[in-house]
C-alpha cells in the first residue's frame, strides 16, 4: 500500500509539525542544549517492526553535517539520504521516492550546508578521474555559476 489516507489539510499540518520539529531541534543543537535520544532496547524492538520517520531528507555525506545531530531528533526520526553534494542519482531519487510515495512522509527536506567539497571540487579546473569525476561531474552539472 502506497502511504496513508489523508487530506490534503492533514498532509499540510504533519508537514508544518515536522518542519517545526527539525527547525526547533536545530536551534537547540546550534545553542548546544541538545535534548537526550538514548535508544532502549524496546525502542529498538519498536523499530523493528516498523518505521516511522516524520520527514525524508536529502544530505550531505559530509560527515561534519550528521542530520540527525544538527536537527537534534532521535533514532528513527528521519529517512535520510546522502549523498555528496546532494547530487541526486537515480537511486537517490527512488530512494526520496520511497519515503514519499510508500512511507507518505509529508515533508522533504535538502539540507545543504557551507564549504562542501563536493561543490568546491566541481568548480574547480582540473577534474578528478574515475568515479570521483563522474561524481563531480555530476555536481557540476547541477551548479549555476
Amino acid at each position: 500500500a502506497m502511504g496513508s489516507a489523508r487530506t490534503t489539510d492533514e498532509h499540510r499540518d504533519e508537514a508544518r509539525r515536522a518542519l517545526e520539529a527539525l527547525v526547533e531541534g536545530n536551534r537547540r543543537f546550534v545553542e548546544g542544549t541538545p535534548e537526550s535520544h538514548v535508544v532502549t532496547p524496546e525502542d529498538r524492538a519498536a523499530m523493528v517492526e516498523k518505521q516511522t520517520p516524520i520527514a525524508v531528507l536529502l544530505g550531505c555525506v559530509d560527515a561534519r553535517v550528521p542530520p540527525e545531530i544538527i536537527t537534534d531528533v532521535g533514532a528513527g526520526d528521519l529517512l535520510t539520504v546522502r549523498t555528496a553534494g546532494q547530487s541526486l542519482t537515480g537511486v537517490a531519487l527512488g530512494s526520496l521516492e520511497f519515503g514519499v510515495r510508500v512511507l507518505g512522509l509529508p515533508l522533504l527536506v535538502v539540507l545543504g550546508h557551507t564549504g562542501c567539497g563536493a561543490v568546491l571540487a566541481a568548480l574547480a579546473d582540473d577534474q578528478p578521474d574515475g568515479h570521483l569525476g563522474d561524481l563531480t561531474g555530476e555536481v557540476a552539472s547541477r551548479l549555476e555559476v
